[in-house]
């Protein structure tokens, strides 16, 4: 998405192509996996999988909105 969208997209942009992978991803819940393992919420469960681990995300700047919401939490603990 990142090397599609380039720097300089917009947000309506950004969130376009956030629904249009994530469209994709349920989409691709209906593959079987591997042979007898047909049901959509593994390989589901498995991109959910890849995305708690930061590994695949919906939005290009998920990871600095997520920090944005989480360092004032982080800074008040800490005092």
């Amino acid at each position: 998405m990142e090397d599609e969208l380039g720097p300089a997209a917009t947000e309506a942009q950004k969130v376009a192509a956030a629904k249009a992978i994530y469209k994709w991803a349920m989409r691709e819940g209906r593959r079987s996996i591997r042979p007898g393992c047909d049901e959509p919420f593994v390989s589901k469960g498995s991109f959910h999988i890849l995305a708690d681990d930061l590994r695949v995300g919906w939005h290009v700047d998920f990871l600095s909105r997520l920090m944005t919401i989480l360092e004032p939490a982080e800074a008040s603990a800490a005092q």
